[in-house]
């Protein structure tokens, strides 16, 4: 009798020292989950504070904040190159082996970065080339690049398939503009177009001649945002 009433109160006992530890175990899943919750809460924060255009410090930080805020067919259209990208990663690859030779004891006093490219002085050894339908990635289009370009003293290109006149970016920046003219098989298209560059006084013609068909790429973007090509 004795005996049995020792296993009684320990298991008793045993009950709720096991109810505690339950009770203690559900408490720090909650607050495990809690700051799981935090935690998250605070990476995704942070990752957006790092996503900002202000925290962008090379290439790669643009194109990760151009990948998150573009639609998928838009940004690979701009990212993208045709057919399985082998021109692409060897451009890429080239650019990777240049070196950069600085002139030492030289003196920072005057420092004088700008050249001359195709008959343009610029301020900057670096020019925006021509792209295609850019309204398509940027409101502004054609007039934000021309405004950047005027800013810092270099010249912008502008696309055949450009989405902004050349005689409205020419009235609002008298900056070096190169125009990029690919040649149609109506003649009389062509020389429309190259009337409205003169009246425009582009600085620098830009002829296309190797583009014979549309690329691989393009033609899978053009099946979600059809454009006719000449």
């Amino acid at each position: 009798m004795l005996s049995r009433q020792r296993k009684m109160r320990r298991r008793a006992r045993s009950d709720v020292a096991g109810s505690k530890i339950l009770a203690y175990s559900r408490v720090c899943s909650v607050v495990a989950a809690r700051s799981a919750t935090r935690g998250l809460v605070h990476a995704w924060i942070s990752t957006r504070a790092s996503m900002a255009l202000r925290n962008c410090h090379n290439f790669h930080d643009f194109r990760r904040l151009a990948k998150r805020r573009l639609p998928g067919p838009i940004f690979d259209y701009i990212d993208g190159a045709a057919d399985e990208e082998t021109t692409h990663r060897r451009n890429t690859k080239a650019f990777e082996s240049c070196d950069l030779v600085p002139s030492v004891l030289r003196g920072v006093g005057s420092v004088d970065l700008s050249v001359t490219a195709m008959g343009q002085k610029l301020a900057l050894p670096v020019y925006c080339s021509p792209t295609a339908l850019q309204r398509l990635f940027h409101h502004q289009a054609e007039r934000a690049v021309a405004a950047a370009a005027a800013k810092y003293g270099t010249m912008f290109g502008v696309s055949s398939l450009g989405t902004v006149s050349l005689d409205e970016l020419r009235k609002a920046h008298d900056t070096s503009q190169i125009y990029q003219f690919y040649f149609h098989k109506d003649r009389g298209l062509n020389r429309a177009m190259l009337q409205r560059a003169k009246d425009a006084r582009i600085d620098i013609m830009m002829l296309t001649v190797d583009r014979l068909r549309v690329g691989t790429a393009n033609a899978i973007f053009a099946q979600t945002f059809p454009y006719r090509s000449g």
